[in-house]
């Protein structure tokens, strides 16, 4: 298993910009999201430092937690401090999804083989009063059916 944070706003994968510059051969494409590579480069600098010597990349499956943690705004404090009325999870812009699309794109070719590993998931976004950014756990899931049936019991849902 592994774990690190990731510290910064966390930034979501954008839409794509293709063009031809005049005289080349091949496109070039481009994320609209101005912010997302300096967000990535955060995320690879955490998990290479995360990554134990000896570290081989996963090529099985396996299971992310991931917690991304958006600093509060003024208005959720009063004159005394954090409202009672102050959400506690994070249920705006960016999506969950679209989050989740940057940070697992980002860990292939330095955590696991490739994004198209990630066969479980779980997925929180809340407000916090300081250190945004995102908390990550990655951990290789068993390849076979017995050892799947020994973790049965995790499941959620149950045939």
């Amino acid at each position: 298993m592994l774990e690190f944070t990731v510290y910064g706003k966390p930034q979501q994968m954008g839409s794509k910009s293709t063009f031809i510059p005049k005289g080349a051969k091949f496109p070039i494409v481009t994320d609209q999201n101005k912010n997302l590579k300096p967000w990535k480069d955060s995320i690879l600098a955490a998990a290479r430092d995360a990554r134990p010597k000896g570290f081989e990349l996963i090529d099985g499956p396996s299971r992310i937690w991931v917690e991304f943690r958006f600093l509060r705004p003024k208005s959720h404090y009063g004159a005394k401090g954090l409202k009672a009325s102050a959400p506690h999870w994070y249920a705006n812009t960016p999506d969950w999804d679209k989050l989740c699309r940057a940070l697992c794109d980002a860990l292939t070719g330095v955590i696991y083989r490739d994004d198209k590993l990630v066969a479980s998931s779980s997925v929180d976004c809340i407000w916090v009063e300081s250190d945004p950014g995102a908390k990550v756990r990655i951990e290789e899931l068993p390849a076979t059916m017995r050892a799947v049936e020994e973790l049965s019991e995790e499941s959620l849902f149950q045939d």
